[in-house]
């Protein structure tokens, strides 16, 4: 769902664990490739919460938007590829973000604007009214 490109699935040594690798990541993967692989890690490992910090900082729109995509259907489907029928019977999932790319900002349930002075939370009905800068 991530889109992870098969460089970094080649990458894995296929002669022992999927979890290791035939060397370093930053000498074969780019950093696009090496966010990707770290969120997959992340979705793998379906934790209850998910703190990520500028997700898609590194990404073009499309990929973005896609991973903008797979962060929402984790806790709207109480896990990434599962069951939707089971949902009910799963706990729940909580993405905590950090971003400025306003799609980013309309996929979450609340948003919080950090100012030095203070946290002040952006009410949705609004966004659409504010501005990108005023949200950064």
């Amino acid at each position: 769902m991530l889109q992870v490109s098969e460089a970094v699935v080649e990458y894995l040594d296929k002669d022992s664990s999927k979890f290791d690798v035939a060397g370093d990541w930053g000498d074969v993967l780019n950093s696009t490739e090496r966010v990707l692989l770290n969120l997959a890690r992340a979705f793998i490992a379906n934790p209850e919460v998910m703190v990520v910090h500028k997700p898609t900082a590194v990404f073009d729109d499309r990929t973005a938007e896609n991973t903008i995509r797979c962060l929402r259907e984790f806790v709207t489907q109480k896990g990434l590829l599962m069951d939707p029928v089971t949902a009910h019977a799963r706990r729940p999932r909580t993405c905590i973000m950090t971003t400025t790319r306003p799609k980013g900002m309309i996929a979450a349930d609340r948003i919080f604007k950090i100012k030095r002075n203070g946290v002040q939370e952006v009410i949705q009905d609004e966004l659409a009214h504010v501005e990108k800068k005023e949200l950064m």
